[in-house]
């Protein structure tokens, strides 16, 4: 037995998983003395939509069937390649996340075209909402001049998160790490005060993506804009990772919906998917019309 397993059963696995997580932390800002301000900036964030509801729009074919303009006068949370969206700007977003490390050219396994992603931050930039990225891509922001253009804050996902029994939800210290952008964007959501959070376009079907690549089946439709090199992506990712990894990755995707749905409860916040087409399970679903026409009663 190691020296980790005997110290885990000593402690029980929460009390061994918050050890890690202070060590981490306490290495991270006596190497990185950046790091500790980047963070702090969040406060300015804490409760700022208190009492609000918002609606967080991932990229799943399923947002085709939403017309963006109805969630024009309501609060709006967008991810990724959203610019890619046709009549995104009806949205309005208001918050934008970008938390994959290959938009900044910082991956092996999976990167995208420099130029598109300049563009996507300029689109973005129109908007001028409060972004969120991760703290390692800070050089990269300021070499590539993008927080000159974007309200751009930092997030520090520090703690895999496995089978932890708790959240680490605070955004002005380190948080706990998740395998999608969205379930980022509910953290952000919950430390910002909001009391019910929708979620649209949220599909998961990436998986349906990778099994498509294994077979050389090609994908299409699995986005809500136009595919962009989705197959190239997939394929070298399967032989960077294997699908062992693959369908790990999987596992901790749902497992962090499951285990946010229970920090928002525990909050009394109201998590709901509002997407037609999603496969996450352990969310309560919802039609979107009848959530729109609640705001109007």
């Amino acid at each position: 037995m190691s020296a980790k397993q005997v110290l885990r059963g000593l402690l029980g696995q929460n009390k061994y998983d918050r050890l890690r997580f202070f060590r981490s932390d306490a290495k991270e800002r006596k190497n990185n003395k950046e790091i500790l301000s980047l963070r702090e900036n969040n406060l300015q964030y804490k409760d700022m939509y208190k009492g609000k509801r918002c609606f967080i729009l991932g990229n799943g074919p399923s947002l085709k069937d939403v017309n963006l303009s109805s969630l024009s006068d309501e609060l709006v949370f967008s991810v990724n390649n959203f610019s890619q969206v046709k009549n995104y700007k009806d949205a309005r977003p208001d918050v934008h996340l970008w938390m994959d490390l290959s938009f900044f050219q910082m991956r092996e396994d999976q990167k995208y075209d420099e130029a598109i992603m300049m563009e996507n931050f300029r689109r973005i930039a129109e908007l001028n909402p409060i972004c969120f990225v991760p703290y390692e891509c800070s050089e990269y922001v300021h070499a590539k001049k993008i927080n000159e253009i974007l309200n751009v804050n930092y997030l520090q996902p520090l703690v895999a998160l496995g089978d932890q029994e708790r959240l680490y939800t605070d955004i002005a210290k380190p948080i706990s790490g998740f395998t999608t952008v969205v379930q980022y964007a509910i953290l952000v959501a919950m430390y910002m005060g909001v009391e019910e959070i929708y979620l649209l376009g949220c599909d998961s079907t990436n998986i349906v993506s990778v099994l498509n690549c294994a077979q050389n089946i090609s994908n299409d439709n699995m986005h809500a804009y136009d595919n962009d090199d989705v197959n190239e992506r997939y394929k070298k990712l399967i032989d960077e990772w294997g699908m062992a990894r693959i369908f790990y990755d999987q596992y901790l995707l749902f497992l962090g919906y499951e285990k946010l749905f229970e920090a928002c409860t525990a909050k009394k916040i109201k998590l709901v998917n509002c997407s037609t087409r999603s496969i996450i399970s352990g969310i309560p679903r919802k039609a979107l019309n009848e959530v729109l026409e609640e705001k109007t009663v």
